[in-house]
C-alpha cells in the first residue's frame, strides 16, 4: 500500500513539472499562447491593425501589431490561425532603442535571460551570440536567446541592430510549434 501511494505521489510530481513546462502557461502583456485573440481585441481591432508579413505568405496564419502605452512593450505583435476564433500561435513584445550601439537592449537581454533561466529551469537555452541579420547587409546583425519547450514550442529573446536605421530594438517571443516550423523555414529560405 505504501508503495502504491509513492508511485501516486511520484507521478502527481512530474505531471506538474511537465505541466510548468508548457508555453501556454506564460503570458506576455496578459496574452497567452492557445488562447483567441477575439479575446483580446475586436475583430475590427484586429483588422485595423493587421501586418503585412512575408513569413505568412501561403500559410493558414496572419498577424496584427498593436501599440501599446503605459505598458511594458511599446509594440506587441500576435500571430494567430486564419480562422473563426483566432487562435494565437505567437505573442511577441517589442522595444525600441535610439541609437544602434545603446548598451540598454544587450542589459535588457541579459535581464530577461535570467528571469527566463530561473522560470524555464527544465528546458534547453541556446545563446547564439552575436549573428548576422540576413538576409539585410552585413551591418545588420541580432543576438537571439531561445528557450526550447519539449513540445516543440519556444521562447525567444534578442536584440536586433539596424545601421540603417541608426536602432535596435528588444524582442520577447513566445511562439507554438507550428509557429516555429513557419519562421525556420522561411528564415532558411531567406539565407
Amino acid at each position: 500500500m505504501m508503495r502504491l501511494l509513492l508511485i501516486l505521489i511520484l507521478t502527481c510530481s512530474f505531471q506538474s513539472f511537465a505541466k510548468a513546462d508548457d508555453i501556454r502557461d506564460f503570458q506576455i502583456e496578459g496574452i497567452s499562447i492557445g488562447d483567441s485573440l477575439l479575446d483580446y481585441f475586436s475583430k475590427d481591432e484586429i483588422n485595423n491593425n493587421y501586418s503585412e508579413s512575408r513569413l505568412f505568405k501561403d500559410t493558414n496564419f496572419s498577424r496584427s501589431c498593436f501599440k501599446r502605452s503605459n505598458s511594458t512593450y511599446e509594440k506587441l505583435c500576435i500571430d494567430f490561425k486564419n480562422n473563426t476564433n483566432k487562435i494565437i500561435h505567437g505573442v511577441q513584445g517589442v522595444i525600441r532603442y535610439k541609437k544602434i550601439n545603446n548598451p540598454a537592449c544587450l542589459n535588457k537581454l541579459r535581464e530577461i535571460d535570467k528571469e527566463f533561466s530561473n522560470i524555464f529551469k527544465n528546458l534547453n537555452r541556446k545563446d547564439w551570440g552575436p549573428l548576422k541579420l540576413p538576409p539585410r547587409t552585413d551591418e545588420d546583425s541580432y543576438h537571439p536567446i531561445i528557450y526550447k519547450f519539449a513540445a516543440g514550442s519556444k521562447a525567444q529573446i534578442g536584440c536586433y541592430f539596424y545601421k540603417k536605421y541608426d536602432s535596435s530594438h528588444l524582442r520577447v517571443v513566445l511562439y507554438t510549434k507550428e509557429m516555429s516550423k513557419i519562421v525556420t523555414r522561411k528564415s532558411e529560405k531567406k539565407q
